[in-house]
């Protein structure tokens, strides 16, 4: 019956997915393993499509991770013998907690031949906790820009030409590794390259390009997100309309930021919230220290109806540290600014 629906489906030009659950006792075993790789084999050569196979970690089967990882990923290379272009997907389902730790720890390799994750019923972690562990390039949620997203793709700007430096000499080449930089010299200038091929590349995006997003109300400052890291976030704030409800107050809301510092680079235009503040001004908002509009911005801010400002906020999610640069051009009475 299965080679008579993957046929069927092959003819309809429908995509065919496979639940295959790993039965066998003990895929520690290689013998075990050499059976199963023999086993799944033939069912692989026998249908005419196969497009996935997806394999629940438990119920039914009931293998450890490390040992059911090991043999998907040898049957992943038996599967594309047959279907070159299949994906093997799996479920930690029935995963006890030491399972689910060494499961995340696997995870962490990216392994080549595991296409996605299946969350489902008897996954002990939620499905953000297990998003969370997942890398990016397994999240489908993470690839296309949403609608709603305040730029798209064709805001970036992609190279177009490679320039070749072809020298040589001593150049130094600094790489950051597990928190420490390490230093390297090459005999040739590295952009000796006379072609380029790969997965990351440079890529730019102007701040024009951001469409704020507004609302009746004031909007939280994620709305202005334009880049995230593990360690910090970017935010644009760009010419916008003010809230528009008939009582809205356009300025923001007094507030504390418990979980990140506050870098701000004031870069154009009338900033509503700040007395004060120029063009060229940073201001630094340690995490846990309150702070909103200076003295009378808030009574400025009513009636108002739109922004020309323009400005770059950076929330680091670790202490910021001051440099004795930093000190320099600090002066030392902004932190006495909300004072009447």
């Amino acid at each position: 019956m299965m080679v008579e629906m993957s046929r069927i489906a092959d003819e309809y030009g429908q995509d065919v997915w496979i639940w295959y659950p790993a039965l066998d006792k003990d895929y520690g075993d290689p013998k075990q393993v050499e059976f199963a790789l023999k086993e799944w084999a033939e069912v692989f050569a026998k249908l005419p499509r196969i497009n996935a196979i997806f394999v629940p970690g438990g119920d039914p089967g009931h293998t450890q991770p490390r040992h059911l990882m090991a043999l998907l990923e040898k049957q992943t290379a038996s599967l594309r013998k047959y279907h070159p272009k299949a994906e093997m997907w799996m479920s930690p389902r029935g995963f006890t907690k030491a399972w689910m730790d060494e499961f995340y720890s696997i995870l962490k390799t990216e392994p080549a031949w595991l296409a996605g994750l299946v969350f489902g019923p008897q996954v002990r972690d939620s499905l953000p906790v297990l998003r969370a562990n997942t890398p990016k390039r397994y999240r489908n949620w993470f690839g296309q820009m949403l609608e709603h997203s305040p730029y798209c793709e064709r805001d970036y700007k992609l190279p177009t030409e490679l320039e070749t430096h072809d020298e040589t000499g001593d150049f130094l080449l600094k790489v950051k590794k597990q928190g420490q930089l390490h230093q390297l010299v090459y005999a040739t200038h590295p952009f000796d390259v006379v072609g380029y091929d790969g997965y990351n590349f440079p890529y730019g995006i102007s701040i024009h390009n951001f469409e704020p997003i507004t609302g009746r109300v004031h909007q939280p400052p994620p709305v202005h997100q334009m880049f995230e890291t593990k360690a910090f976030v970017v935010c644009s704030f760009c010419p916008r309309l003010y809230d528009y409800h008939p009582l809205a107050i356009p300025a923001p809301y007094n507030h504390s930021n418990i979980d990140s510092d506050e870098m701000l680079y004031y870069v154009d235009g009338d900033f509503m919230s700040r007395n004060d503040v120029a063009a060229g001004h940073i201001s630094l908002h340690p995490a846990g220290i309150p702070h909103g509009p200076h003295p009378g911005a808030m009574e400025r801010s009513i009636g108002k109806t739109k922004t020309d400002e323009l400005a770059v906020m950076v929330d680091t999610f670790k202490p910021l540290q001051i440099t004795e640069e930093a000190l320099k051009i600090d002066d030392g009475k902004y932190y006495k600014s909300w004072l009447e």
